[in-house]
């Protein structure tokens, strides 16, 4: 993981988890062992728009179920998300396909 510092005189800071790109598209992965919160939800939107660009993909990887909730605010920053679930059923080479070829 890489820690982002927006400027030398906050103490605000980021991290990226992983950042993979296929051609000009990058996405962005944060990757949780909790639930799904809105703060990790609003702070990969944010990394994923200011340096992703345009077309730039984001994807949230938890090791727990996600709830209504989560997936709804996912869903309004155009974030996909892959829970517990998927990740029983050995879905995450798949479903990182799919979002990487989504428009």
């Amino acid at each position: 993981s890489a820690v982002v510092r927006w400027d030398d005189s906050s103490q605000v800071s980021n991290e990226i988890d992983v950042m993979a790109a296929r051609g000009v598209i990058s996405l962005f992965l944060s990757c949780k062992t909790s639930e799904i919160q809105t703060e990790a939800l609003n702070e990969l939107a944010i990394l994923r728009d200011r340096f992703g660009g345009k077309g730039a993909k984001a994807a949230i990887v938890s090791t727990e179920r996600c709830n209504a909730a989560a997936r709804h605010r996912a869903a309004q920053l155009d974030i996909a998300v892959i829970d517990l679930e998927e990740l029983k059923g050995d879905q995450l080479a798949n479903r990182l396909k799919v979002i990487m070829k989504a428009t």
